[in-house]
C-alpha cells in the first residue's frame, strides 16, 4: 500500500493543477469509496491486494497532497506549519479510524484462540465481521470525504 501511496502522490498535483483541486478531490474520494466498498465483497486475497492495497492506496496517494499544496498558496509564509497540520491530521484520523475498525470487527476485543499447528487465530464470528467494516468504512470515508473535498480550493487569482 505505502508502494502505491507514493505512487500516486505526483498525479495528485498534476492533476489538481490542471483540474482544480475540488473536483480531483471528489473525483479521488469517489475511488477510495468504491475500493473499499469493493474489498468487503473480496473472497481472494489478490482482489483484496488489488482493491485495497493498490486501488485505495494509489487514490490515497493522489489526494494526500493536494490539501498541502493548497495550504501552501494560502499561506506561502507557513508552509512547515500548514504541512504539519495537515499531515498531523491525516495521521490523526488513520488513528482514529483504526479504533473504529476494531470496534466493528472485534468489539469484545476478545484474542485469538484457535490452535492450528501452533498458531492462534480469532474465532470466525470474529472474521466475519470484517466485509461488514470495509462497507461501512466506505459510507464513512464517503460522508467525510466528500466533506472535505468540498473544502478544497486553491485562492482565486494563483
Amino acid at each position: 500500500m505505502l508502494f502505491a501511496i507514493n505512487f500516486g502522490m505526483p498525479f495528485g498535483v498534476r492533476l489538481s493543477q490542471r483540474f482544480g483541486a475540488r473536483p480531483v478531490c471528489l473525483a479521488t474520494m469517489g475511488i477510495i469509496v468504491v475500493s473499499v466498498f469493493v474489498s468487503g465483497f473480496m473472497d481472494s486475497f489478490g482482489g483484496l491486494i488489488f482493491f485495497y492495497g493498490i486501488l485505495f492506496g494509489f487514490a490515497s496517494g493522489i489526494i494526500y497532497m493536494i490539501p498541502v499544496t493548497c495550504s501552501w498558496r494560502y499561506f506561502p509564509h507557513l508552509k512547515g506549519a500548514t504541512s504539519g497540520i495537515i499531515i498531523g491530521c491525516f495521521g490523526f484520523g488513520t488513528l482514529i479510524f483504526n479504533y473504529v475498525a476494531l470496534a466493528i470487527v472485534n468489539p469484545d476485543n476478545e484474542t485469538a484462540s484457535v490452535l492450528d499447528e501452533g498458531t492462534k487465530y480469532f474465532t470466525p464470528d470474529i472474521y466475519n465481521r470484517v466485509p461488514k467494516m470495509f462497507k461501512i468504512l466506505s459510507g464513512c470515508y464517503l460522508v467525510l470525504g466528500t466533506l472535505g473535498s468540498l473544502l478544497v480550493a486553491y485562492p482565486k487569482g494563483n
